[in-house]
């Protein structure tokens, strides 16, 4: 297993969906849900299930995907990474984030009239 695969931003949210125990997986749940293609999926599942990350559970027609805990220790770890990387990141763009230079209204000009020596203003 290349250490590639988990520079990935697919592969990674396989292990955080997978994660959570309280939903069972089935491969195109899995797919859709990590935004892959179906054939994407299975292939990488089946590379994960070589590596002894993930195991299959047949139940009835389904095909349910699992951790174990090889794979339980790697999501977690995962996990905190993309969460403490999502941090330092809002960090940074905090800091590079200027101030927004103050509104200030200012009136229209409006246009000087000349009044020619003969014309007197017009009195009210």
């Amino acid at each position: 297993m290349s250490i590639g695969l988990f520079l990935r931003d697919k592969p990674v949210k396989l292990f955080v969906l997978l994660r959570d125990g309280s939903v069972q997986w089935h491969v195109s749940g899995l797919a859709k849900a990590s935004g892959m293609s179906f054939f994407h999926a299975s292939n990488l599942l089946e590379q994960l299930a070589s590596d002894g990350f993930v195991v299959f559970e047949l139940k009835g027609k389904f095909k349910f995907v699992k951790l174990t805990e090889k794979g339980l220790v790697l999501a977690n770890l995962l996990s905190e990474l993309n969460a403490k990387f999502r941090k330092e990141v809002k960090k940074e763009v905090v800091v590079e984030q200027k101030p927004e230079a103050p509104v200030v209204f200012q009136p229209p000009l409006q246009k000087s009239v000349e009044l020619k020596p003969e014309e007197k203003p017009p009195s009210s």
